[in-house]
């Protein structure tokens, strides 16, 4: 069994026995005489092994990940063990989007990408890759221009809903399609997203009553664990940027959707915010088995706690195209 003690920092396991401290943006692991800092580390407690990133206060084991939080406590998550030959949640082959602007064009193309239950997947790279196109196909309100094959698998208990999206968007059913973002898809915006005129409780609540849904037991849970459930009366202005955040996601898990898209939700606030930020969408995705797709331009910010990501690849074919191609970060 694994302690922490805040107040000695002591890490005991077995019958070896690491002393820890937090200093500012440093975390030192002694052992005897050895001092492993500022780095990637690979420790033993006992027999097990354990590599730690300081930057990010994120302690690894072969079975669960030890994450540090910002009140120096630790949270313990279970890594998601989905089988890889499982149907995927999501599966996009060969899909296009293509567009012009002013006598350029710009073509997204995505090979494959196939994502499961309970993942925390990120998309990175620069600005004008194709990152916010990508998100908007997988949202629904951008109609790819060509693709073989995208389709949701949604389950809940012993029901699977499939839902052929290719198809549906060359039937232009545009009804079944809003009912599916509607009930499945959560959405947050990076900039939060929350209207100013209602308070905090109000927003949250938006996607319940959208939905038909009163039961607001789960939301008060999950309010409680992103300490925003003292904020629930103020309105979005008086929120700091975190807790505005903290928000949006809250409104985004709301209706239980099973996959929930992030539009570079940490561009807007300060480091240490969007390193929790990170570390809350990892939490949430393996408590709750929800996929969350969150994307960014920093790699590593997301590298540690990702169990995917896709970055692009951006070529000039031409004076008048830019091709932007997906591909798995290894």
């Amino acid at each position: 069994m694994l302690f922490v003690f805040r107040s000695k920092f002591i890490l005991r396991f077995s019958f070896q026995i690491y002393f820890a401290f937090f200093v500012p943006n440093l975390f030192c692991v002694f052992r005897s005489k050895f001092i492993l800092r500022r780095c990637r580390l690979i420790i033993f407690l006992g027999n097990a092994p354990f590599a730690y990133l300081p930057d990010i206060g994120v302690l690894y084991s072969i079975r669960k990940r030890y994450i540090f939080n910002n009140k120096g406590m630790i949270m313990e998550t279970s890594i998601s063990e989905t089988a890889t030959n499982s149907p995927p949640i999501l599966a996009l082959q060969e899909v296009v989007k293509h567009r012009e602007q002013g006598g350029i064009a710009f073509e997204l193309q995505i090979p494959e990408i196939k994502l499961q239950k309970g993942q925390f997947v990120a998309i990175v790279g620069n600005s004008g890759c194709g990152k916010s196109t990508l998100l908007d196909m997988l949202a629904l309100v951008s109609r790819p221009s060509r693709c073989q094959h995208f389709q949701y698998r949604f389950s809940k208990e012993d029901v699977v809903e499939t839902s052929d999206i290719g198809s549906l968007w060359e039937k232009d059913d545009e009804q079944t399609l809003a009912d599916v973002r509607r009930e499945k898809l959560g959405y947050v915006l990076q900039t939060g997203g929350l209207l100013p005129f209602l308070t905090v409780w109000q927003n949250i609540q938006l996607p319940l009553k959208l939905n038909g849904l009163r039961d607001d037991t789960y939301i008060k849970e999950l309010a409680k664990r992103l300490d925003i459930d003292t904020l629930m009366t103020k309105k979005p202005q008086f929120l700091s940027g975190g807790q505005r955040q903290r928000v949006a996601v809250l409104r985004a898990l709301s209706h239980h959707p099973q996959i929930i898209l992030a539009d570079e939700p940490t561009a807007a606030v300060d480091e240490e915010r969007a390193k929790a930020i990170v570390q809350d969408f990892y939490a949430l995705a393996k408590d709750t088995g929800t996929t969350i797709i969150m994307v960014t331009h920093h790699k590593d910010l997301v590298l540690p706690l990702a169990d995917v990501i896709y970055t692009f690849k951006v070529e000039d074919v031409s004076k008048t195209l830019i091709r932007s191609t997906s591909e798995r970060y290894q």
